[in-house]
């Protein structure tokens, strides 16, 4: 079970480093910039980013949740069973990061107390769901009440900010990237069963060659995504 847990948060937690973990050391200098009069107004920093980041991690999550099978056969056929944690810790997980953009904000106007209210509602949030979901859902349980323990965390930091520091999300563009990221679901759903199939025995090299068919198929996915990106708009002006 424990392995199984590793297998699913590690998929989740690889992507997440190549997508967001890079954003992380930008957040705080920029608002730091922003407090102290320099780059424009907070919120418009603020939507900057978030946009930013939904480019990346709408279409990312998506692509992930519907490769992860595949994903996982090449790192090994017996975690293919770790699939479901995945698709549980991508929408919660990506979900957070996109949520604790204002938290980075409130942290730099120092909000302190909102922060450590936010720690007190993982705990409260995760003790009780790690007792009863697991119970229904077994090791997926355990998996979503870690993370939805985080989202809901994640939605007090957002919902302050925008009451404290007058964020406000872009909904509209989150609507475009939404429409764009279904248009790449589609693609990636309508040419997913043209990877070659993988047996449990297969060797070294073919899986490195299932991964390299998987990289490809990642940049189709990527390619209609921003397709469909510019047919719905492009990019804000801002």
């Amino acid at each position: 079970d424990v392995a199984l847990l590793w297998a699913g948060s590690s998929l989740v937690g690889m992507a997440l480093s190549y997508l967001y973990t890079p954003m992380v050391g930008v957040q705080v200098p920029l608002f730091a910039r922003v407090r102290q009069g320099e780059g424009g107004p907070l919120n418009g920093a603020y939507q900057s980013l978030v946009r930013l980041q939904l480019l990346l991690l709408i279409p990312g999550g998506v692509g992930l949740v519907l490769l992860a099978d595949p994903a996982l056969l090449v790192i090994s056929p017996q975690y293919l069973i770790a699939a479901p944690i995945v698709w549980v810790l991508v929408p919660c997980l990506f979900a957070e990061c996109l949520l604790t953009t204002a938290h980075n904000a409130l942290i730099v106007y120092e909000r302190l107390p909102v922060i450590i209210v936010s720690r007190l509602i993982t705990l409260l949030l995760v003790v009780p769901l790690a007792w009863l979901l697991p119970s229904q859902f077994g090791l997926v349980g355990v998996a979503l009440a870690f993370g939805l323990a985080r989202v809901g965390a994640g939605i007090w930091v957002t919902a302050s900010g925008m009451g404290m520091l007058g964020l406000r999300w872009p909904w509209r563009f989150t609507l475009r990237v939404l429409g764009a990221s279904v248009a790449m679901a589609s693609v990636i759903l309508s040419v997913r069963g043209l990877l070659p199939p993988l047996i449990d025995t297969a060797s070294l090299i073919q899986r490195l060659i299932e991964a390299l068919w998987l990289m490809a198929m990642a940049a189709l996915g990527a390619t209609s995504f921003f397709i469909a990106r510019r047919l719905l708009g492009g990019l804000d002006v801002q």
